[in-house]
């Protein structure tokens, strides 16, 4: 513990900056006294507290903070080290629609096609009501991987995209798009498959196979 903060110190110190140090899910380190206490953690919170009141000291040159969904778990003596407590509700549906097309954005770089339009994202909003930012991830992580399972476990119908791909063929009319019937894995060697561009059936697909979070499972 002592020797994180005397690293944060002398990073800020030798780069002219401030150091951030971050103790995320803190209620694991620092706990109310009680059956599970025991000698290290007693000696980590009585390090920290040391550490913290050094770092009142620096004129700001390390800021700390912390993140836990437990608050009643912390000590008073933790809590009265930190200037400010600021609590942060779960995403409304814009911020919702923001996180998710950021966690799509993330998972597939500029490499993804995609025919989601906003009203999808509305979609998505309304579906997700009630969903924590660690949700979503997890949930735009299942829908692209169902993406790609679907179109490996696709044996019908295949149409070419513009670039001459071959993409499932979901289409009622198969002679419209010339679509050609095989297996994805007994196709002709020459012809190149991927998954179609991401819609709103994919996420509806990963919804209904493994819900919005991950308490949802079984």
């Amino acid at each position: 513990m002592r020797e994180i903060f005397n690293t944060a110190k002398h990073e800020a110190h030798d780069q002219d900056n401030t150091s951030i140090l971050f103790f995320d899910e803190c209620d694991r380190l620092f706990r109310k006294p009680g059956s599970n206490d025991c000698e290290v953690s007693s000696n980590i919170t009585g390090i920290f507290q040391d550490c913290m009141d050094g770092v009142q000291q620096t004129m700001g040159d390390v800021v700390v903070l912390a993140a836990t969904n437990h608050l009643e778990l912390i000590p008073g003596e933790i809590l009265s080290r930190f200037q400010n407590r600021i609590e942060v509700h779960l995403p409304d549906a814009q911020a919702r629609i923001a996180i998710t097309k950021l966690q799509i954005e993330k998972k597939t770089k500029d490499t993804l096609r995609s025919e989601l339009k906003e009203a999808d994202f509305d979609r998505l909003a309304e579906v997700t009501e009630g969903a924590s930012g660690r949700d979503i991830k997890w949930l735009v992580k299942n829908t692209l991987k169902e993406r790609v399972l679907s179109t490996k476990n696709h044996n019908g119908w295949w149409c070419k995209d513009e670039e001459d791909y071959y993409v499932p063929c979901y289409h009622s009319c198969t002679k419209k798009c010339k679509a050609e019937k095989f297996l994805y894995n007994q196709r002709p060697e020459a012809y190149k498959v991927r998954p179609p561009p991401l819609s709103y059936v994919h996420f509806k697909e990963a919804i209904d196979k493994y819900g919005v979070s991950p308490s949802q499972q079984d």
